[in-house]
């Protein structure tokens, strides 16, 4: 319900936006003005290391939000993955309009995203197995879906986002499919033994 308000009231905040696949959606160092929440597609957060290493931080999926920096510039750069169709709330007239209702679930948006950086770096303490088979829980999760997951990523994205080489990723896949603990079609992966994978990341 307070989703419905925060979108419904604050429509005119804001206009969605398509994408096309891999274009810039804002630039780390940018003034942050926005928050976006993904509406359709996915997109990924990125930023560049110290040593000219490029690194993505984050995949979101329809209904997620990203944007609420705690400084005055975006800490990342924001990409589409796929094509995809973002709608944009100006921060300055959000904050201006927010009420108690939207003052909450800025909270719940920012709660969200300590959460999820937080999963994001226990995963990588991980060994290789077990960071693929964590990404594909955490995908069933946030698609609500605990018998196949989509992957709109490429396996280099997800080999990036794992702190993995794609071929270890591919390797890692293909073990779990042998295992008949998962069996892909192309970029679906349906969980054919969920206890067997929730073991594996205890």
């Amino acid at each position: 319900m307070m989703q419905e308000l925060f979108e419904k009231n604050l429509t005119h905040l804001g206009t969605p936006t398509w994408y096309s696949r891999n274009e810039e959606i804002f630039v780390e160092g940018e003034l942050a003005t926005g928050i976006f929440k993904i509406k359709s597609g996915c997109m990924r957060t990125a930023t560049v290391l110290s040593d000219g290493r490029r690194h993505i931080l984050s995949f979101y999926l329809p209904g997620e939000f990203y944007g609420l920096e705690a400084g005055r510039v975006y800490s990342v750069t924001g990409e589409s993955v796929t094509r995809c169709k973002i709608h944009m709330f100006r921060k300055n007239a959000l904050f201006e309009a927010a009420d108690d209702k939207i003052a909450m679930r800025l909270l719940m948006i920012a709660a969200s995203e300590l959460s999820r950086a937080q999963k994001h770096s226990l995963l990588l303490l991980r060994g290789a197995k077990e960071r693929v088979v964590g990404f594909l829980l955490d995908m069933a999760e946030r698609q609500n879906n605990w018998q196949q997951v989509d992957l709109p990523m490429t396996r280099g994205d997800i080999a990036n986002y794992l702190g993995l080489t794609t071929e270890t990723v591919s390797r890692m896949f293909g073990r779990l499919e042998d295992s008949a603990a998962i069996a892909i079609e192309r970029r679906r992966v349906t969980l054919c033994d969920l206890p067997a994978l929730k073991e594996m990341y205890k």
